[in-house]
């Protein structure tokens, strides 16, 4: 995310896949990136919400768990610390917001069940409007498979993993493709666990079965590399 603090400074902040909130600032010209330690209830897939409540003052509100919203402050000279505060009346959903008018900080925050909710001050209030949840019913029904391991675990398999560096994670798939050879599928995760794919490789491995996927960080880049493997 990127915010612009009233005077000079402008930054760049992410979180990182090393759970940190990692931040730039420009100020004529780029620095270099900096590293802040997060708190442990901070979200893994917490996305860093800015705004600017003051001349080259920048706050940084990171969703947690448990229902707490937490806050970092940067004053124009330095880094304050960690605070929290719990959003009452229902779960944490994605959604977080945060605006500053006339020096009044409003932080906005979405529910599971699609409502908002604000603050400015001390009590939550509920915002009007329909509600759209976050989670639903895809439809999807489930059916036992045979006992045959050769039927259940010769088909496919999938892994989890960080591909992009974006510190977002994604999706890989293997399957025995339907022209004779397997099929490496990579998805990205968007909100509401839509999957987007962003890449596939076909091989040209006749009768190959037991497709096996594998993620990791190898070198210490954070960035997984995939692992794959099959049997003739």
């Amino acid at each position: 995310n990127a915010c612009h603090a009233t005077g000079s400074i402008n930054g760049v902040y992410a979180l990182g896949c090393d759970g940190a909130l990692w931040y730039r600032t420009y100020d004529t010209s780029w620095g270099a990136w900096q590293r802040l330690e997060t708190p442990e209830g901070v979200s893994g897939d917490a996305f860093p919400v800015l705004t600017s409540p003051g001349t080259d003052q920048v706050v940084v509100y990171l969703a947690g768990t448990e229902n707490r919203i937490w806050s970092i402050r940067h004053d124009g000279s330095a880094w304050g610390g960690w605070s929290s505060i719990t959003m009452e009346g229902g779960n944490l959903g994605f959604g977080l917001g945060a605006a500053t008018t006339q020096g009044d900080t409003h932080l906005f925050a979405q529910m599971v069940d699609g409502s908002i909710t604000h603050i400015n001050g001390s009590e939550w209030e509920n915002l009007p409007g329909p509600n759209t949840p976050i989670y639903f019913d895809t439809g999807i029904e489930t059916a036992p498979l045979p006992t045959n391991d050769a039927v259940e675990n010769s088909i496919f398999d999938l892994a989890t993993g960080y591909f992009s560096g974006d510190g977002r994670q994604q999706v890989i798939l293997a399957y025995d493709g339907t022209g004779g050879g397997l099929r490496l599928e990579l998805y990205a995760i968007h909100v509401r666990f839509r999957l987007a794919k962003i890449a596939e490789w076909m091989t040209d491995i006749p009768y190959a079965v037991f497709p096996r996927v594998a993620s990791g960080s190898v070198d210490g880049d954070w960035v997984d590399v995939i692992g794959f493997s099959h049997m003739d």
